[in-house]
């Protein structure tokens, strides 16, 4: 009896341990299985065990497969995922990839990516941080690629409101209103490479506190920098040949900025309303200040007007309060002229940088001021 008993016992024991080692197999096949795809390198979804992980990491190589596209809406809603690593060699994200990702804090989509699809960041409430390689669909897209896009939205009215902080590292263009009134915003990184600036790229990131514009840009457009009312420091590109009209109009913290040697044109209004702003200088080969230029720069104490500037615009120094110096480099040939085209006016004597500088916000206020040599 005792004998049955114990290969009874011993038996029981043996259908335990296979069905442990069973339930191993299932558990550790299971793990495997993060990921379903299409056969032809396309990830699609996730497993239900995929959908339980916090943190993934996105394969290029899948049973065999090789993968380069994450496929429409294969993430979506995955509200458990906080971190995912998206390896260089993937090409394509598709639109709505990681929509209703709502604990995803951070992304970082490679240089590899050739195709962004539209809204593939939707919903993803609590992003922090994106680093991409160029807004819009694609590297060269013809349309105006704003932040909004990867958002689900053509203009920035869906960008997360937690968002702070952009790195772009492979971006030729920033467009027209690219990142306009993104008022969270307070770090915005441009790769080296970026040639143009649209006009209002950065108007109303108010959280915004500095930028460094690279070597590469040699244009920037009107109002980029307008009502950025944080902005303090600014390294432009050594390449820009002008500052476009309203470029920094409104940038109330910013209190100096060295300007290119190349430069050859101040716009209008290109500084007005930077009320902080006293240390100035302006470069040697600028030919032309625009209208209203430095209007309610009321920190300026003094200017000097360079050799080769030969036009400055009427209402260019208007409420600059504490300006009590216009020192002109070369004295000779000044007139005024009630309007931008006239080429006959009234020669005036710019000799005293004090008496400039009464006249200026006096009697030569609403006259443009040009050199006839």
């Amino acid at each position: 009896m005792k004998k049955k008993t114990c290969l009874a016992f011993v038996f029981i024991c043996i259908l335990l341990l296979i069905y442990m080692f069973a339930a191993c197999n299932i558990t550790n096949s299971q793990e495997k299985d993060i990921f379903i795809t299409n056969g032809e390198g396309v990830i699609t979804g996730l497993t239900e065990y995929g959908a339980t992980l916090v943190e993934i990491d996105v394969p290029l190589n899948i049973k065999g497969e090789s993968i380069s596209t994450i496929g429409e809406s294969a993430f979506e809603k995955n509200e458990n995922l906080t971190s995912i690593n998206i390896p260089n060699g993937i090409e394509t994200i598709e639109n709505r990839a990681f929509v209703g990702c709502n604990n995803l804090t951070e992304i970082v989509i490679p240089n590899s990516v050739k195709h962004i699809g539209y809204g593939c960041l939707k919903e993803c409430n609590n992003l922090s941080k994106v680093t991409i390689p160029f807004l819009g669909e694609k590297k060269d897209w013809k349309g105006e690629a704003k932040l909004g896009y990867i958002f689900g939205q053509y203009d920035n009215t869906n960008v997360p409101k937690r968002l702070e902080e952009i790195k772009l590292t492979n971006s030729t263009v920033i467009s027209n209103e690219a990142f306009y009134y993104c008022a969270n915003l307070k770090n915005i990184e441009l790769s080296d490479g970026v040639d143009r600036i649209g006009y209002r790229a950065f108007e109303g990131c108010s959280n915004l506190t500095s930028l460094r514009v690279p070597d590469s840009v040699v244009d920037i457009g009107n109002a980029v920098f307008s009502d950025c009312v944080n902005l303090k420091d600014i390294i432009l590109s050594k390449n820009i040949k002008m500052i476009g009209d309203y470029a920094f109009r409104n940038c109330s913290s910013l209190e100096s900025v060295d300007l290119p040697n190349n430069l050859t044109s101040i716009g209008e209004f290109a500084f007005s309303g930077c009320s902080k702003l006293t240390n100035f200088v302006i470069p040697d080969k600028v030919t032309n200040i625009g209208i209203g230029a430095f209007q309610g720069c009321s920190n300026l104490n003094k200017i000097v007007i360079p050799y080769n500037v030969k036009s400055i615009g009427k209402q260019a120094f208007y409420k600059c309060n504490n300006l009590n110096q216009i020192e002109f480099k070369n004295k000779v040939g000044w007139y005024y002229t009630f309007s931008y085209n006239s080429t006959v006016g009234y020669d005036i004597d710019v000799n005293d940088s004090n008496l400039n500088a009464v006249n200026m916000q006096g009697e030569y206020l609403y006259r443009y001021l040009k050199r006839n040599n």
